[in-house]
């Protein structure tokens, strides 16, 4: 019997520095695209925060930790490295999710 791979979930949250918020948006619609294709994404959806002005939220679902690892380490969020440090407020906060039901 094959050990199950939990499935990994969680919420990024970004905020825009004043004045950068359509360029965070254009970014993280960019990113998306390429990290969809990566092995183990199976859910990379950008959100604007309603009501919150340069407040976005990624919510991500990875077949595993393994491959969130190799998100986190990979070619496309080290390519947002300079661009993030220019238009964020504030490094990202992530939360991760265990689903309920």
């Amino acid at each position: 019997m094959t050990a199950k791979t939990e499935t990994v979930r969680l919420a990024a949250y970004l905020k825009a520095k004043p004045g950068e918020e359509a360029a965070l948006a254009q970014a993280l619609s960019k990113l998306a695209l390429a990290v969809r294709e990566e092995p183990g994404c199976i859910e990379y959806v950008p959100h604007a925060v309603a009501g919150q002005p340069g407040e976005f939220m990624f919510y991500e679902v990875w077949e595993s930790q393994a491959a969130l690892d190799a998100h986190a380490a990979g070619a496309n969020l080290k390519a947002m490295e300079a661009p993030f440090a220019r238009i964020l407020a504030e490094p990202a906060k992530l939360v991760f999710l265990q689903r309920l039901a």
